[in-house]
C-alpha cells in the first residue's frame, strides 16, 4: 500500500495480483467560528476547551470592537482575529467568508465541550452532515434550567438557538443566504428556520455545557421568562429594533 497526499485528499494505491487499486479519501476541512465581544474573562476556559478537538480545523474569532482585553489575549496565544462591526450576524458571517473548511460550526464563547467531543465531529465530517446541532446542558444545577434544557433534545422543538452550537456545510450556509445581518436577537432561530426548508435538521447525540452567567445576574425565572416574552413578539412579526427595546427595558439595560 502506497500513500500519497495531494491538497485536500489522500490517495491509497495498491497492486495485487495484477490489478490496480487507487482509492481517494476527501479530507473534509472544518472551520469553528467563535464571535467575541468583551469575553476577556472567559477566554482561558475556552481556550482549554479548544485543546480537546484533536482533529484538524481553523479556528478563527470574530472580534466586535471589544474594549477589554480580548483582542490582545486573542493575539498574545496568536489566534486569528478578524475585526468587525458589532452585531452576531455580521461577525459570523465575516467569519464564514473568511473561512476555508468545507464544513462550518458556530460557537458561543463559554460553552463546555462533551468528553467525546472528537468522536462526534468525526462522525459529522465522515457522514456530511450537512445541517445539524447539539443538545444542550446548563452548568448550574437548577430544575428550571434543567427542563428548559430538555426541549433541546428533539429536531422537533422550537426553541433551537445558537448556544447549542450550528453546524452548516459551507454550500448550505451560502445556498440560505447566510445570517441576516439586520437582525439583532435570535438570528440563529432564523437561519435555523430557513435551512429547515432544504435540509432536515440533525441533532448530534451530545451535549455542550452552557453558562448560566446570565442567569446568575438576572434571576433564573426572570431571565427565561424574558426570552420567552421576545421570543412570542418575534413570532408575531415585531421588527428586530422594537425587540431590542423591549429586551432591554425588561431587563434594565442600558443602550
Amino acid at each position: 500500500m502506497v500513500y500519497f497526499i495531494e491538497k485536500n485528499s489522500i490517495i491509497l494505491t495498491s497492486c495485487g495480483e495484477g490489478i490496480f487499486i487507487k482509492k481517494i479519501l476527501k479530507i473534509k476541512n472544518l472551520s469553528i467560528l467563535i464571535p467575541v465581544l468583551n469575553e476577556a474573562s472567559i477566554l482561558e476556559a475556552l481556550f482549554f476547551e479548544l485543546q480537546k478537538i484533536t482533529l484538524p480545523y481553523e479556528l478563527i474569532f470574530i472580534d466586535g470592537g471589544s474594549t477589554d482585553k480580548t483582542k490582545e489575549i486573542l493575539e498574545q496565544h496568536q489566534y486569528s482575529v478578524i475585526n468587525s462591526d458589532k452585531g452576531r450576524s455580521i461577525q459570523m458571517n465575516l467569519g464564514a467568508q473568511n473561512a476555508q473548511g468545507e464544513f462550518l460550526l458556530f460557537l458561543h464563547a463559554d460553552i463546555r465541550f462533551p468528553n467525546n467531543i472528537n468522536e462526534k465531529l468525526n462522525e459529522l465530517l465522515e457522514d456530511e452532515i450537512p445541517f445539524a446541532n447539539f443538545k444542550l446542558v446548563f452548568d448550574k444545577k437548577h430544575w428550571f434550567l434543567q427542563l428548559n434544557a430538555v426541549f433541546t433534545y428533539s429536531t422537533l422543538s422550537p426553541f433551537q438557538f445558537g448556544d447549542q452550537g450550528l453546524w452548516l456545510s459551507k454550500s448550505l450556509f451560502n445556498r440560505v443566504g447566510a445570517y441576516d445581518e439586520n437582525m439583532f436577537l435570535i438570528e440563529d432561530q432564523d437561519i435555523i428556520r430557513r435551512v429547515n426548508k432544504y435540509e432536515k435538521l440533525y441533532k448530534i447525540d451530545a451535549a455542550l455545557v452552557v453558562s448560566a452567567r446570565k442567569y446568575d445576574k438576572h434571576g433564573v425565572f426572570k431571565l427565561q421568562f424574558v426570552y420567552y416574552y421576545i421570543y412570542f413578539l418575534y413570532r408575531l412579526g415585531v421588527g428586530q429594533k422594537s425587540l431590542l427595546k423591549q429586551l432591554n427595558n425588561c431587563l434594565k439595560i442600558e443602550g
